[in-house]
C-alpha cells in the first residue's frame, strides 16, 4: 500500500462518528485539570505583577520569571486543543501552543542559567 500525500492526509470532518461516553469523561476530566492547573499559574502571574518592586522578585528578574509563567499557560491551554472536536485548526493550535510554550518555558530559564554579570 502506497503512502498518502500530504493533501490526502486532511481531515473529512464527515467521517467523524462523534465522541464516545468514555472519551467524553476524559476530555471533560483533561478540561478540568488543567483549569485547576491554570489557576495557580494566573495567581502567581498577578503576585508577580503588584509585587515587582520587592528586592526579592527584582533579583529574580521578573521579566524572565513572567515569561516561565506565561510559557507555561501557554502549555496547559494547548490541552484545550485536543478535548475539542478533531480539526485541521485545533490539532494545528495544539501543537502551536505547545511548541510556543515550551519554548517561552525553558528559553529564559536557560538564558538565565548562562548570563554572566
Amino acid at each position: 500500500m502506497q503512502m498518502p500525500t500530504w493533501e490526502e492526509r486532511v481531515f473529512a470532518p464527515g467521517s467523524y462518528s462523534g465522541f464516545t461516553k468514555q472519551a467524553q469523561l476524559f476530555d471533560i476530566l483533561i478540561i478540568a485539570c488543567t483549569c485547576v492547573a491554570l489557576l495557580p499559574c494566573v495567581v502567581a502571574l498577578c503576585l508577580l505583577v503588584v509585587y515587582r518592586q520587592a528586592r526579592v522578585l527584582r533579583m529574580a528578574s521578573p521579566w524572565i520569571s513572567g515569561l516561565v509563567v506565561l510559557g507555561c499557560m501557554l502549555m496547559l491551554l494547548s490541552n484545550f486543543g485536543l478535548s475539542s472536536l478533531p480539526t485541521n485548526a485545533a490539532c494545528a493550535a495544539h501543537v502551536w501552543l505547545l511548541t510556543l510554550g515550551f519554548t517561552l518555558t525553558f528559553a529564559p530559564l536557560v538564558a538565565k542559567t548562562f548570563r554572566i554579570w
